[in-house]
């Protein structure tokens, strides 16, 4: 692992900062910006192949800190996969197409992509983290937002023609089962551009409508705290850590700003940065640099696992193990500096038996399983500061007979 480590360059957008997509006129229709929240600095990512599109939303892939962007071809959204390093762009991979109307972007427990669509056959589709057949998880009409996450509760907002709009909230990976529930206190008709809940002990959510306005809610319409915007000035909120309960508010072409909303003051929105180019339309927060582990994929089959103890600190120890695998058997723990292709071969990679191969194997430990099918190997993470930012993907694989065994896999992100 320390030779692996060694020879990585960090490669993923900056730390704690928002990323906005906004359309532009002209040849590139599509523009993403990097923006810095406590100075409200705006930098340009790099131009990508399927710029020239009009873009419909961004989320961010808090495995490999990549950007996923959805954009308009003639009748069809294209959802594309970003990896940047520092402004430009190191690779783009086209992860899947979906003819209904797309409005939003997220992600579910398994770093697999949703996208919510418009439309009478619209509704919440997934989308394979590294690209294949959109398959539609959740059949809902008229979908207007959507907010998923790994961590959160998924809310899919829907437009209600003549009534008051719904929230239809799911467990993203947990077998994306809608609930609904309309919103009552606010206008028939009104259409939101964003929702999401707020995760407290009360059902709370924040939201936004193409009319201007931003607000939170308890329960289903007890209003407690509002924003105004001009109309057709609010175009997403989103959660972002700060004082109270705060949601960044990105304003469309009426108000292309981003400000803070802090729903336990009584203050109006704190601009963070503006005027955005063109007409902005969708925003998304990268993850603060703190060492972390993040999981993706399912476990083949369903009962083995992988286990950890310390977290990818420089200068710390860390412990991975795998469990319920064959007891008393050789296993290979594979480390690699890639979740997109290993030499020649492009990630994932169906092993014989049918389990997936999802990092490349660039440095392999082997060690073997205890009479319980558990083994683990403990690393040293150097204290080097140059290390800072780097990003490296694990696997347990194990043969069994002819076929194989595997994990899900990680992504350890190493800093201080």
């Amino acid at each position: 692992m320390v030779a692996v480590a060694a020879a990585l360059v960090a490669a993923q957008p900056a730390p704690d900062h928002l990323v906005v997509v906004t359309a532009l006129p002209g040849s590139t229709a599509t523009q993403l910006l990097d923006v810095d929240p406590v100075t409200g600095s705006q930098t340009p990512l790099g131009g990508f192949p399927l710029d020239t599109l009009p873009p419909i939303a961004v989320t961010f892939d808090r495995i490999a800190g990549d950007l996923v962007v959805a954009v308009q071809d003639n009748g069809f959204a294209r959802i594309v996969r970003l990896r940047y390093s520092g402004t430009t762009l190191a690779e783009q991979r086209e992860l899947a197409t979906i003819s209904e109307p797309v409005v939003d972007l997220g992600m579910d427990v398994n770093g697999d992509i949703l996208a919510g669509a418009d439309g009478p056959t619209g509704g919440v589709f997934l989308v394979p983290r590294m690209g294949g057949l959109a398959t539609r998880v959740i059949a809902i009409s008229n979908v207007s937002s959507l907010y998923a996450t790994p961590l959160s509760v998924g809310v899919a907002a829907r437009e209600i023609p003549g009534g008051q709009p719904e929230l239809v909230e799911f467990y993203p990976g947990g077998g994306f089962t809608g609930i609904a529930n309309s919103v009552s206190n606010v206008p028939s008709g009104t259409r939101l551009t964003g929702a999401y809940e707020m995760g407290t002990a009360l059902v709370r959510h924040g939201m936004a409508d193409t009319l201007g306005n931003a607000w939170m809610i308890e329960g289903y319409g007890n209003v407690f705290a509002t924003a105004t915007l001009p109309p057709g000035g609010t175009a997403e909120i989103i959660p972002y850590p700060g004082p109270g309960w705060t949601a960044m508010i990105l304003g469309g072409a009426a108000a292309p700003n981003l400000s803070a909303f802090d729903a336990t003051s009584a203050g109006p929105p704190t601009l963070i940065a503006g005027p955005l180019p063109g007409d902005p339309v969708d925003v998304t927060a990268t993850l603060p640099a703190t060492p972390r582990l993040e999981w993706f994929g399912t476990s083949c089959p369903p009962s083995i696992g992988w286990t950890w103890s310390g977290y990818p600190q420089l200068g710390s120890t860390m412990t991975l193990g795998i469990m319920a695998a064959l007891p008393s058997t050789p296993v290979v723990l594979a480390f690699g500096l890639s979740d997109s292709s290993w030499g020649s071969w492009t990630l994932p990679l169906a092993l014989p038996g049918g389990c997936q191969l999802l990092v490349s194997g660039d440095a392999l430990f082997v060690t073997a399983t205890d009479s319980v099918g558990y083994a683990s190997l403990t690393f040293s993470i150097p204290g080097q500061p140059s290390l800072a930012g780097t990003l490296l993907f694990g696997q347990w694989v194990q043969a069994n007979g002819p076929t194989y065994l595997a994990t899900p896999a990680f992504a350890a992100h190493l800093w201080p």
